[in-house]
This record gives C-alpha cells, sequence and structure tokens, in this order.
C-alpha cells in the first residue's frame, strides 16, 4: 500500500504534470480512534485537511474517463504540516513522517452520487466535485506508477490548515456525515 499526495493548494488548482508530490510511507497513517500527537520536531504545526481518495482496483495509465472505476470511496484526512521548516530539518523528509496522517472513515462513493459534495472542515466550508477529482487525480499519478488496491491518492487541500492546538479535537464533514475525529495531544 501506498499512498501519493499531490500537494495542490486547493481542489480549484488543476491537476497537471508540474504539481509536486511525495510518497508518504504508510507508517505516516494514524489508526482509527487514535490520537494525534504534535511533533516536537519545530514550531506551529498546522494539520491540513486534504481530500483522500482510496484506490480500489490495480491499475496503470488510466485515461480520465475510466479513472472513476479505479477509485471505490473517499474521505476527508488530516495531514500534519509545518508551514516554516528549520533549516536543521529536511522538509522532504517531513512529508513521511511516521503519524502524521489521520485519515477519515471512509465514505463509498457510490454513495456520493454525481454532484458535488459539500465539505466542511474547522476552518472552511466547500463545494468539491469529487468525480472531477478521481479523473483528474487518478489519470495524473497513474501516468507514474502502478495503482493497487488499498492505495491512497491525497488529491488536494480542503481549504485552510488549522492550528494545532493540544487538547482541541478536529473534525471535518462530508455532505453532513462526520468522517473525521481527531483529537489532538
Amino acid at each position: 500500500m501506498k499512498i501519493i499526495a499531490l500537494l495542490r493548494q486547493s481542489v480549484s488548482q488543476p491537476v497537471t504534470p508540474s504539481i509536486p508530490a511525495c510518497i508518504v510511507p504508510d507508517s505516516a497513517l494514524v489508526l482509527p480512534g487514535r490520537p494525534v500527537f504534535i511533533p516536537d520536531l519545530g514550531e506551529g504545526w498546522q494539520g491540513q485537511p486534504v481530500i483522500a481518495l482510496r484506490v480500489g482496483r490495480l491499475g496503470r495509465d488510466i485515461a480520465p474517463a475510466f479513472a472513476s472505476r479505479y477509485v471505490d470511496a473517499v474521505t476527508v484526512a488530516l495531514r500534519l504540516h509545518l508551514p516554516q521548516v528549520p533549516a536543521d530539518l529536511s522538509g522532504g523528509l517531513l512529508c513521511g513522517m511516521d503519524a502524521s496522517l489521520a485519515p477519515g472513515a471512509w465514505i463509498p462513493v457510490a454513495d456520493l452520487g454525481d454532484e458535488p459534495v459539500h465539505v466542511t472542515t474547522p476552518v472552511a466550508d466547500i463545494e468539491v466535485d469529487i468525480n472531477s477529482e478521481i479523473k483528474s487525480a487518478v489519470a495524473s499519478v497513474s501516468r507514474y506508477m502502478t495503482l493497487k488496491m488499498g492505495d491512497m491518492i491525497l488529491a488536494a487541500q480542503a481549504g485552510d490548515p488549522v492550528k494545532l492546538v493540544a487538547g482541541q479535537r478536529v473534525t471535518a464533514s462530508i455532505d453532513s456525515r462526520e468522517v473525521l475525529s481527531v483529537k489532538i495531544l
């Protein structure tokens, strides 16, 4: 299983071959029900809500017209982010830091229909065309690597980052269904 993070600033930014991306190891995942700990590497950690897609089928070099066949579920995940990386740390390595990605509960794509969905995070209230996200993200990523069942694509940021404070709970919902609720310690 692999996690591919497309580092798009928002869902309105188009997916192009020049979009930066990073491969996140599965050790970055925070298990469901577990808290997220603010790392002691640097100051000012933020939680970036992101639209996450789960791959449900094997495929490579997938055309946008067929991309929807390859994603079986969607959620909002919280990805830890350090806006100002100190000189003694590697920003590239922080992308794959252990316990830095908390995915929410998965909603089957079939349950969402063809209309844009309403995504609510602590700092944003946005409309997301999930079908468009699937087409562009899957086609772009599968051009370079084989997608396998269980892979996750972090397609785009869902609004502004949340300043993380010990003791808070970060939540997110898709069409009024809470998918993410994680305690910050």
